[in-house]
């Protein structure tokens, strides 16, 4: 989502660490340069994993508006788990050795951790966010 990445790098020049961020606008991991390596990826991907339900939502909420909809379905919806499937299939090569992974979820699901396992991640815990905007939002933390 250029928009956050944008607001990432800008507070990355706000706080003097620019140097320290890189930030890719992309459609799959496997887009960016392998060359690029990181010791550490903070990743927010797409929670809602149906497109009806999410529609439907939208809509009992009052947005009827389809290209709204639309561009609210690309940031939320993740159908059957395949941009989590990508992101851990293809994030390793750009790892460093103790790098962590800190993945922002909605709920926590045994099915994330044993996706990430498949493609060599080892989980190291949740942790729960203490957050008005989302109650039940957990935190899972992989290494390589």
């Amino acid at each position: 989502y250029k928009e956050a990445i944008d607001n990432c790098l800008d507070t990355a020049n706000a706080n003097s660490l620019a140097k320290y961020v890189t930030g890719y606008h992309c459609d799959k991991i496997s887009d960016i340069p392998e060359s690029e390596k990181w010791d550490l990826v903070v990743s927010n991907p797409p929670h809602c994993l149906d497109l009806t339900e999410f529609e439907a939502s939208l809509k009992t909420m009052g947005n009827t508006n389809q290209q709204n909809i639309d561009n609210s379905a690309r940031l939320c919806v993740d159908q059957d788990f395949k941009i989590h499937e990508e992101f851990f299939k293809n994030i390793g090569k750009h790892l460093t050795h103790d790098a962590d992974i800190y993945l922002i979820e909605c709920q926590y699901m045994e099915s994330e951790i044993h996706m990430a396992s498949l493609y060599g991640l080892k989980f190291m815990g949740k942790y729960e966010m203490k957050d008005k905007t989302m109650p039940q939002g957990v935190i899972l933390h992989f290494k390589p």
